[in-house]
């Protein structure tokens, strides 16, 4: 039987059993009430009464005792509305306790006033987001940050920012984890880094000569990369890459990855296949999951693409268009190995026929799953005699699920 908190405030007829429990249990319930984790971070919250912690702290006093004196509870914010008092009351709650703190301020005054309270846990500053004007970025430069592991920096209302000096960081040495959005001059420990994500460079050469000085990346985003020439010097080999994203292929003719694995391509298809192509022959990699955005993409251009990467198990497919580009993998040169497919489409979806087709044919291939989701609400679902042929490769053992956005159709997938 599920407890309002109201049941546990009212008061009359003894004390709720909740109010009965050991502290440890009740801190340990209290861990579950908080607010989803914001992407890339283990946990945040909201400062919002209607929320954990803030909203547990107003029940009773026994609660608000427990609360207040569980820094463990206070140690994630994301604050962006609040009164820079609630930042600093905020704070001063998490004790001891490594911080993961997200910041957001358009307004000059505002973001450096944030600065000044954040900057003051410096020491335990573990995993810091922070979307804020360059000065208030650059405060930084005046501080070390011996535990801080995870670090994002997303420049706004910028200005002059492209012929601005680069902001330095020093004093992290614990720093694996760095994602960069439009602040292309900055200087990090990148030589320690073993994740790096950056929108907007100031052209392939710049981004190049960041990645000569990250030896040890295993996962790499790089987004917007400006206008200019490929650079003509050797490609850079990043011996222990294993994952990578980006939407400029002219990124491919500087780069060695003997270890890649896992490559998502934004860029315009028509382009991508023949510079994948150099780039997959030189560094002899075996290349797992492959993810393409086909929206427009014809089938020739698609076949090419896929030819280059026969070493694929798992493919996915983002705005596709399910009536012309599924032949393509029909085709028994494409992709031999494939056994997990997942495609995202935004169309009507009323031609699912060469879907069916395909998925029929490959089965008798080797695939294993294959996940189709629509993504917009708006648009009618598959019809009931399609759910019925889905249902029936299931039934011949294709593991599937069939969703719109995050409504479930169909699911046989395990795990």
């Amino acid at each position: 039987m599920s407890l309002r908190l109201t049941d546990v405030s009212s008061g009359g007829g003894g004390d709720p059993a909740i109010l009965l429990l050991p502290p440890e249990i009740t801190v340990d319930i209290f861990h579950h009430c908080l607010p989803s984790p914001t992407p890339g971070f283990e946990s945040h919250s909201w400062p919002s009464p209607q929320e954990a912690p803030l909203l547990l702290a107003q029940v009773c006093c026994q609660w608000r005792d427990i609360s207040l004196s569980t820094p463990q509870l206070w140690a994630s914010i994301a604050f962006e509305k609040g009164a820079i008092e609630l930042l600093e009351l905020w704070l001063s709650r998490t004790g001891n306790h490594p911080l993961t703190i997200s910041l957001r301020a358009v307004d000059e005054q505002r973001a450096f006033k944030f600065m000044q309270a954040i900057i003051r846990h410096n020491s335990r500053w573990q995993n810091v987001h922070l979307v804020l004007p360059l000065i208030a970025i650059r405060q930084l430069e005046l501080s070390c940050f011996p535990c801080l592991t995870r670090l994002a920096l997303w420049t706004v209302g910028a200005g002059q920012w492209t012929r601005a000096p680069p902001v330095t960081i020093q004093g992290s040495p614990l720093l694996r984890y760095a994602d960069i959005h439009f602040l292309p001059q900055f200087n990090l420990p990148l030589e320690q880094l073993t994740s790096l994500h950056f929108h907007h460079s100031l052209g392939v050469a710049q981004t190049v000569a960041i990645l000569q000085r990250c030896p040890n990346l295993l996962e790499l985003s790089s987004l917007n990369l400006g206008i200019g020439s490929t650079p003509v010097f050797p490609p850079v080999e990043l011996r222990f890459l294993r994952s990578l994203k980006t939407d400029d292929t002219r990124l491919f003719s500087s780069l060695t990855l003997p270890h890649l694995e896992l490559l998502e391509i934004l860029a315009a298809i028509d382009t991508a296949a023949d510079a994948l192509r150099p780039l997959i022959a030189r560094s002899s990699c075996d290349l797992k999951f492959l993810s393409l955005r086909v929206h427009k993409a014809t089938v020739p251009q698609l076949q090419r693409l896929l030819r280059t990467t026969p070493s694929v198990v798992h493919l996915k497919l983002d705005r596709a268009w399910l009536e012309f580009q599924m032949q393509v993998l029909q085709g028994a040169d494409i992709l031999p190995r494939l056994q997990h497919l997942e495609i995202y489409y935004h169309g009507p979806g009323h031609h699912y026929r060469p879907l069916l087709d395909m998925l029929r044919w490959r089965q008798g291939q080797g695939i294993k799953s294959c996940k189709l989701c629509q993504r917009s609400m708006s648009l009618a679902p598959p019809p009931a005699d399609t759910l019925a042929e889905f249902c029936a490769l299931a039934k011949a053992g294709l593991q599937i699920r069939v969703s719109r956005d995050q409504s479930v159709l169909l699911d046989t997938l395990q795990g």
